[in-house]
């Protein structure tokens, strides 16, 4: 699922698979202030800061599922590379780190990243 939103969003199209998303979503993305709310409005809100950019092309290093053993969500942490190009024309990349909650419906409701560049 975590490889398959890397990908819409390298796509630009992050309505692909918005059913992987529970219907409130807390982000925590990096470099930028929190963002939380419901799917749609967070979706859209991605989508246009992805839209800010021509052209995005990540590579994944490692997935690692995580078992939570005092609630009913897990976790899946992924490490990666991304490379962006702003409508500027002027690319740039970063390394990434994500950690992606799933709920007790297998829907993702939250995601921490950090990065490195």
């Amino acid at each position: 699922m975590l490889l398959e939103i890397w990908k819409d969003f390298d796509n630009g199209n992050l309505s692909n698979h918005k059913d992987y998303f529970a219907d409130s979503i807390s982000l925590f993305i990096a470099d930028a202030p929190p963002i939380m709310g419901s799917r749609d409005s967070i979706l859209k809100s991605v989508q246009t800061w992805r839209d800010s950019y021509s052209s995005v092309v990540s590579s994944v290093d490692a997935i690692v599922p995580l078992k939570s053993l005092d609630s009913s969500s897990n976790w899946v942490a992924v490490w990666g590379k991304e490379v962006h190009t702003p409508k500027n024309g002027k690319t740039d990349s970063v390394y990434l780190h994500e950690v992606w909650r799933l709920n007790k419906d297998d829907k993702f409701d939250a995601m921490y990243q950090f990065n490195s560049a």
